[in-house]
């Protein structure tokens, strides 16, 4: 999570023509140090142009448009502002843009898939599951991106925190099973909301089920999001003298580990396995090999699962009961978040044997 500086120096605060005005700054604060400041883009309007809204005496209805485009890269936030405003000022009106919004929603999102109701308004009850249905889908939605070019994918979109853009507030302080609580940090001198922002196993086990059922070309889009990421993970296990690929509890912009509690740095391995689990379920359910065959950067699903499964090699220690088996020590977080130093956690256990056969399972795939 990071939090915009007050504009200084350069084009900050400038004047653009028609009333038009561009602030531009570096993120004050970044998730750990060594991550580089961001740069962010906001382009808007001044309604009344005097920085007042001119009101008159006796008035009882007045409409002022007020426009907002913010990115982390210049030409798209100026062409979305542009764009809005023309929309608006050309019929001083904003039925304009709101026609086009749900129209795009419309023909992009819902009729490519939605779960529908044939009469919701038959009942209180009915339509009250309805509107529930809609509003979790619709921020489900909101918060990945339809499809990005080729040349931009991987710079625009860096995965989905827990809840997605409809989370938010104060964050809940839980006690841990040993009674002691788990901090968490402070930004910009507030409490963090929706975990900082930050990319965890949600993605994989709770978001990405629900978006490729309905909508494959978002799930896809979650994906791509750890194939960002994956060098970090790579990273991230040779720093826990691990092999393969790691990934963090929470990962900051850049995929690095920023999880507040180091018990949860520690001892949260079950995420690798979690990210495994995403692209069997995709493939599962799409039968899009493009995954792990493309040729760009996409197609490296093959490559992200033969490092988890060495991961997981590396993990599993054979019992000295003479058998084959396996047990899988130090797991401090399962699915059950509380959890200490378990052996054999189920949850874990079972997500690293899954993870383990995802090479296997890609590669007959590929072969039929």
């Amino acid at each position: 999570m990071t939090t915009l500086a007050y504009p200084t120096g350069g084009r900050a605060g400038s004047t653009l023509p028609d009333g038009k005005y561009m602030w531009e700054g570096p993120t004050k604060l970044t998730e750990k140090s060594g991550i580089s400041q961001q740069m962010v883009y906001v382009f808007f309007n001044n309604a009344s142009g005097k920085g007042l809204l001119p009101i008159k005496e006796g008035t009882t209805k007045e409409t002022f448009y007020f426009i907002t485009s913010v990115s982390t890269e210049r030409r798209l936030a100026e062409d979305a502002f542009n764009r809005a405003y023309e929309m608006v000022f050309r019929t001083n009106s904003g039925q304009l843009l709101l026609d086009e919004h749900i129209q795009a929603w419309e023909s992009e999102v819902w009729q490519n898939g939605m779960i529908g109701f044939e009469d919701p308004a038959t009942s209180d009850r009915a339509l009250d599951i309805a509107q529930n249905i809609y509003v979790s889908m619709y921020n489900l939605y909101s918060a990945v991106p339809l499809a990005l070019s080729d040349s931009d994918w991987q710079r625009r979109f860096f995965g989905v925190s827990p809840g997605g853009l409809s989370f938010g507030g104060p964050y809940r302080i839980r006690p841990l099973r040993d009674g002691s609580m788990l901090p968490r940090p402070k930004l910009g001198g507030r409490q963090d909301e929706g975990y900082g922002g930050h990319l965890m196993y949600d993605q994989e086990l709770w978001l990405l089920p629900a978006l490729t059922a309905f909508q494959p070309n978002m799930g896809k889009m979650l994906l791509s999001a750890r194939v960002r990421i994956a060098e970090k993970a790579r990273d991230n296990a040779k720093a826990n003298s691990d092999t393969g690929a790691r990934f963090p509890w929470e990962a900051a912009l850049d995929g690095s580990e920023v999880s507040p509690a180091t018990t949860f740095a520690q001892g949260a391995l079950s995420v690798s396995a979690d990210v495994a689990f995403g692209y069997r379920f995709y493939l599962q359910l799409t039968h899009d090999v493009s995954i792990i065959q493309a040729s760009d950067e996409r197609g490296r699903g093959q490559e992200i699962a033969f490092d988890v499964a060495r991961f997981w090699q590396n993990k599993a220690k054979k019992t000295s009961t003479g058998r084959n088996q396996y047990d899988i020590s130090g797991v401090t977080v399962g699915t059950e978040e509380a959890s200490q130093q378990v052996t054999n956690d189920g949850y874990t256990n079972f997500a690293a044997k899954l993870a383990l056969e995802l090479p296997e399972y890609m590669l007959k795939i590929l072969s039929t």
